[in-house]
């Protein structure tokens, strides 16, 4: 398995250095914004977003490469192949919010003269990482179930994710004077990032059973 989370790893390179330069730059613009509420917001969607692009990317490669029938034709259980998946992206999620935090402390530490927003908390990173989870449990076994299909939801959802900002620049203010937006700055964030951090693990686990049998029964 630890072959199978390396090879992913390696693939992933590129795609990281990427992430990587975008996620400073998108950090030092988040440290600027002064509104908590928002500045963790868009912590949280940068932490969701990164991790989904690793698994498009890895997702489109094998659909090129016909890699599930290359690392099928090898002595490796279908179970260890899932497994290597789950642990994949499940720390990539936790990497990319542990980076986010540490970095977008050290700018309120030592740029705190020009950049006075609010670093990266970590109940953001409880809910980010919680979300990503969730999305996953329900994204992993439908790709497992159909690459093809899964191939048409990414372009969808990717076009998706990208208008998210414009349409929070153009309606920000409006979102932020309704009555759902007040009862969600209302809750308390500690008990409901542990709830949530808790519900998301557990459901990746039933993912992962639901997906390892999905996988097991798949025809190569």
């Amino acid at each position: 398995m630890k072959a199978l989370i390396w090879k992913d790893l390696q693939l992933l390179k590129y795609v990281n250095f990427i992430i990587g330069i975008v996620g400073i730059l998108f950090t030092f613009v988040i440290m600027s914004q002064e509104v908590f509420f928002i500045s963790q917001l868009a912590y949280a969607f940068l932490a969701f977003v990164f991790p989904y692009v690793a698994s498009m990317f890895l997702s489109q490669h094998e659909s090129k490469s016909q890699g599930d029938v290359v690392v099928n034709s090898l002595p490796v259980k279908r179970r260890e192949i899932v497994k290597a998946r789950y642990y994949t992206l499940g720390v990539y999620s936790l990497g990319i919010n542990i980076l986010m935090f540490v970095l977008s402390t050290l700018i309120g530490v030592f740029m705190s003269d020009s950049f006075r927003g609010s670093p990266s908390s970590i109940f953001t990173i409880f809910l980010a990482i919680a979300f990503t989870l969730i999305f996953f449990s329900l994204y992993l076994p439908f790709q497992y179930y159909s690459q093809g299909k899964v191939q048409i939801f990414n372009g969808i959802f990717y076009l998706l994710l990208m208008l998210i900002p414009n349409i929070l620049r153009r309606y920000g203010q409006k979102i932020m004077t309704t009555k759902f937006f007040n009862v969600l700055v209302s809750l308390d964030f500690v008990i409901l990032s542990f709830v949530l951090l808790l519900f998301s693990l557990l459901l990746y686990a039933l993912s992962f059973g639901i997906s390892t049998i999905i996988y097991k029964n798949k025809e190569f």
